[in-house]
C-alpha cells in the first residue's frame, strides 16, 4: 500500500514537471533568456521523465490486472468452496455468504444478505445458536456446534458451524463461519441407532421368551407332580362314598 501511494506521488511529480517544462517551452520569451545548454538540458529531463512515467502507468496497468486477477480467482475460491462461508455482524444478520451455502439452502445468496441468521434455523435449534453466538463475543474464542437449518423448501439440512471473531468491513466485530453439511452422517448416526434399539429389543425379547419357556417348562413339570401326588395319595372315605376316582 505505502510503495502505490510512493509510485502515485512520484507519477504527479513527474506528470508537473512535464507540465512546467512544456509551458515553458511554448513561451518564446522564456526560452530566449535560458542559455542553450539549459534548454537542451530541460528538454533532454523532459524526454527522460516522459520515460519514466510511460513506464510507471505500465507498472500500474499490470499491478491492477494482477489485482483484479487475484481478486476474482478468491471471489471463485470463495464462491465454489466445497463447504459454506457466512460473515455475520454482532446483530447475527449475514454481512455476505458464498454460493454453496445458498445452493445448499435453495436459495440466492443475494436473498442471504441482510437476513437474520437465526431466521434459518429450526425452531428447536434457536437456542443452540443463541448460546454459540454469545459465547463467541464474550470469550472471541472459536466455537463448534451442530444444529439444523431450514432449507426453502422446507426441509431440514443438519450443518456443522465452526465460528471465530473477526472484524467485519466496517471495522465492527464480526462473525466468521464454515457450514459444513452434516445431513448424511446424522442419517447414518440416526440409522446406527435405530439398528441397536433394533438388536437390543430383539435379544430383550429373545431373553424373555428364554425365561418365559423355563417358567413354563416349571409350571408343566410341578402339574405333573401335582397330579401324580394326588393320584397317590388314598381319597378320603366320605368322598369313595359317592364315587370311585376323582377326574382332573
Amino acid at each position: 500500500m505505502e510503495k502505490n501511494r510512493y509510485k502515485n506521488a512520484m507519477a504527479l511529480r513527474q506528470t508537473a514537471e512535464i507540465q512546467t517544462l512544456k509551458k515553458a517551452v511554448q513561451e518564446p520569451k522564456n526560452l530566449s533568456s535560458l542559455p542553450l545548454a539549459i534548454i537542451y538540458e530541460g528538454f533532454n529531463e523532459l524526454r527522460v521523465n516522459q520515460i519514466e512515467l510511460d513506464m510507471l502507468k505500465k507498472e500500474l496497468r499490470s499491478a491492477r490486472a494482477e489485482k483484479n486477477a487475484a481478486q476474482a480467482k478468491l471471489s471463485d475460491f470463495y464462491d465454489l468452496a466445497p463447504a459454506g462461508y457466512m460473515t455475520l455482524g454482532k446483530n447475527m444478520r449475514i454481512l455476505a455468504a458464498n454460493r454453496t451455502i445458498a445452493t445448499l439452502l435453495g436459495r440466492h445468496k443475494k436473498q442471504l444478505t441482510g437476513q437474520k441468521f437465526f431466521q434459518l434455523i429450526c425452531k428447536e435449534d434457536q437456542d443452540i445458536f443463541n448460546l454459540h453466538h454469545s459465547q463467541l463475543f464474550t470469550s472471541k474464542e472459536p466455537q463448534r456446534s451442530e444444529l439444523r437449518m431450514v432449507k426453502n423448501d422446507g426441509t431440514l439440512l443438519w450443518v456443522c458451524l465452526d465460528s471465530i471473531f473477526a472484524a467485519g468491513e466496517e471495522g465492527g466485530p464480526a462473525c466468521r463461519m464454515v457450514l459444513s453439511d452434516i445431513t448424511e452422517r446424522k442419517q447414518a448416526e440416526r440409522k446406527h441407532k435405530d439398528e441397536c434399539l433394533r438388536r437390543m429389543a430383539g435379544a430383550v425379547a429373545h431373553h424373555f421368551n428364554n425365561q418365559l419357556t423355563v417358567v413354563m417348562g416349571s409350571l408343566t413339570s410341578l402339574k405333573k407332580s401335582f397330579l401324580t401326588l394326588i393320584f397317590l395319595i388314598p381319597a378320603p372315605s366320605f368322598m369313595l362314598t359317592k364315587t370311585r376316582y376323582i377326574r382332573f
